[in-house]
């Protein structure tokens, strides 16, 4: 931000686009997994 001290409003929205893109991405693989827990559970029942 050329020499402002100042956060600007845009990169913190971007920040906190990415942050929620990484949360997203962390809960994509947690649903993965527990979906194929589910299937096996499926299978073995």
């Amino acid at each position: 931000m050329r020499g402002n001290p100042e956060p600007q409003p845009l990169a913190r929205l971007e920040f906190r686009i990415t942050k929620k893109k990484a949360e997203l991405e962390r809960i994509r693989l947690e649903l993965k997994e527990l979906e194929r827990k589910r299937k096996l559970l499926a299978v073995a029942s």
